[in-house]
C-alpha cells in the first residue's frame, strides 16, 4: 500500500501468492498478532493471560499510503495490537514483504529478529523452529 496500491489490491495479491488466507479476516483484524503476542507474554513475562486480556484492532482500515505497520507489543504492564505509522529511522520500517520481525528489548541491549514469516512453508517452519527452541529452553 505504501507503493500506491489499495488494501484491496494488496490483499489480492498476498493471497496469490499464498501469503494471506482464502479468509484473511484472523489476519485482518489482528486477532492473529493478538494470538502470537499472547502467547510471547505468557513465555517471555511470565504472564497467565488469554486472549481477551489482549485489546487489538486490525488493518482493514487502513487507507495511508504512509508505511503503516501492524505491531504487536507487550511489556510487564500492557498488551496490544495495532497498526502504527513508524518513523523510517525505527528498526521495523525496513520490515517489508513476508518478513515479520521481533525487537526483543532488556536493560542492556535492544534485540531484533528478522525473517520471513508468510506462506505454509515459512510458517510451518518457524512454528517447529520456535518449539525446538522452547523445549531447549532457549526461548
Amino acid at each position: 500500500m505504501s507503493r500506491g496500491v489499495s488494501f484491496e489490491e494488496a490483499l489480492k495479491e498476498a493471497q496469490k501468492r499464498g501469503y494471506a488466507e482464502e479468509d484473511p479476516t484472523l489476519d485482518i483484524n489482528g486477532f492473529d498478532a493478538a494470538a502470537k503476542i499472547t502467547i510471547l507474554a505468557n513465555f517471555m513475562l511470565k504472564k497467565n493471560i488469554t486472549i481477551h486480556d489482549v485489546k487489538f484492532e486490525g488493518i482493514k482500515n487502513i487507507k495511508s499510503e504512509r508505511k503503516t505497520k501492524l505491531v504487536a507489543y507487550a511489556d510487564k504492564n500492557e498488551i496490544w495490537v495495532k497498526p502504527i505509522q513508524l518513523p523510517p529511522g525505527d528498526p521495523l520500517y525496513s520490515v517489508d514483504g513476508v518478513d515479520n520481525a521481533l525487537e526483543i528489548t532488556t536493560d542492556i541491549q535492544t534485540i531484533l529478529i528478522r525473517g520471513p514469516g508468510a506462506g505454509p512453508i515459512n510458517a510451518a517452519y518457524a512454528a517447529l523452529s520456535d518449539l525446538i527452541l522452547m523445549i531447549k529452553g532457549c526461548l
